[in-house]
């Protein structure tokens, strides 16, 4: 019997969720990455993730990846806005009402690049960075 192998294309948080819900299951997959690093370059700013974006999140991902991304959602310091720096410390974070505080675990508003490092949490094996699918048979 053959084993299921999966190729991703793209590192960005589409392909990441994917390969932490493959791994998961126990299949092997490779995620070819055209940036250098994870440090190559900040796209966009923040990501809103509406209930049913975070349930199919949390079936993809395994559990303390989900935790990792809780912690840095608005809603787990009851912000309307943080910016996070690499370290995953708070850099920026004026303060607003937060409609969900009686909620800590949700989440609902990520910011794009620490959403992006969180999902490569546990895939140091599976991305490859400086790589790209130019063909496939």
């Amino acid at each position: 019997m053959t084993r299921l192998r999966v190729l991703i294309a793209g590192g960005g948080v589409g392909g990441l969720c994917l390969a932490q819900g493959l791994k998961s299951a126990g299949i092997e997959v490779t995620v070819f990455e055209r940036d250098a690093s994870v440090l190559a370059r900040d796209q966009g700013y923040r990501l809103h993730i509406s209930p049913e974006g975070e349930q199919a999140l949390r079936h993809c991902v395994p559990e303390r990846v989900a935790r990792l991304i809780a912690a840095t959602s608005n809603t787990r310091y009851g912000e309307g806005l943080i910016a996070y720096s690499e370290s995953l410390e708070p850099k920026w974070a004026p303060q607003f009402d937060d409609p969900r505080g009686d909620q800590p675990d949700k989440i609902d508003s990520v910011d794009r690049v620490t959403f992006r490092r969180a999902l490569l949490a546990g895939l140091d094996d599976v991305v490859q960075f400086d790589s790209r699918i130019e063909s496939h048979r």
